[in-house]
């Protein structure tokens, strides 16, 4: 189903792949004190970013790619149900094959 929500300029939205939570015995919530960088999925992308010419610069990323994203590099934004991350590509730090 298309996401009822499309980025501008060069902003890029992506659906962030969440880790089963870890448990203790007993059936505690442990948080995880991970502070390192995020997975996600790129779910849409804006039109690109304009070079110091009024070049139109294209993105890396697709639609579909696994991706690796600075954790707070971006704004939450919530679509419907689902929490996705508004992102430049400048937050994004290489793509999963």
């Amino acid at each position: 189903m298309p996401i009822p929500f499309r980025p501008i300029g060069a902003q890029i939205l992506i659906r962030a792949i969440k880790k089963p939570r870890e448990t203790m015995q007993g059936g505690l919530y442990v948080p995880s004190k991970e502070e390192g960088p995020i997975e996600g999925i790129v779910e849409t992308l804006g039109a690109g970013r304009r070079d110091e010419h009024g070049k139109l610069i294209l993105f890396e990323v697709t639609p579909g790619d696994r991706v690796l994203f600075a954790r707070y590099g971006g704004t939450e934004v919530k679509v419907g149900d689902v929490s996705y991350t508004l992102i430049t590509e400048d937050n994004i730090l290489g793509i999963l094959s």
